[in-house]
């Protein structure tokens, strides 16, 4: 199996540093390659990066903090953890990237960026254990629009929306922010 090599960050005279997302290669808390950046070193891309399965709904499945693939049998391919809280990138962590396929490897490897900050979301359900909604506003609209839904029907016995074909489910957000509009 091939890997690719993402930036993990700059040295001294500002030169990136680059290293593979093959786990078996990776540093981990239980003494694996203790000379290795570590499996849950921070790697950071563009918002961009995003916008390929963003416009394939029907292979792809963005929800918050993850996404999936899916063949058309419905057999889920493969996913990865991804931290889409941040305000201005998208985070993930380098031995997961090795868990895609090498081809989606190298269209992350496009939009690999140097600077970037996990959400404060990311941090307090990666390292506190601690369940927390969405501060992206697109991701809380949808996570308030389910819970909106699911009270209602749980309630009234019938739903009040009807629900999106899987296609559309990515336009759930939107579609919640414009009916809080028009209230």
């Amino acid at each position: 199996m091939k890997f690719e090599k993402f930036i993990i960050g700059v040295n001294e005279k500002g030169k990136e540093i680059k290293f593979t997302c093959d786990e078996s290669k990776l540093a981990n808390f239980f003494g694996a390659n203790p000379n290795a950046p570590n499996f849950l070193t921070r790697i950071f891309f563009k918002k961009d990066v995003l916008d390929k399965y963003y416009g394939k709904p029907s292979k792809y499945s963005i929800k918050d903090g993850y996404l999936l693939y899916t063949r058309e049998d419905g057999v889920n391919e493969w996913g990865i953890e991804i931290d889409n809280n941040a305000k201005n990138c998208i985070g993930v962590y380098l031995g997961d990237l090795g868990r895609m396929p090498f081809e989606e490897q190298k269209y992350w490897k496009l939009y690999n960026i140097i600077n970037g900050d996990f959400s404060p979301v990311s941090v307090m359900r990666d390292f506190q254990a601690e369940p927390c909604s969405p501060t992206e506003p697109a991701l809380f609209l949808k996570e308030r629009f389910d819970l909106f839904n699911n009270n209602w029907k749980n309630k009234m016995g019938w739903d009040l929306f009807k629900p999106l074909r899987k296609e559309d489910e990515h336009h759930t957000a939107l579609r919640t922010y414009y009916l809080i509009l028009l209230k």
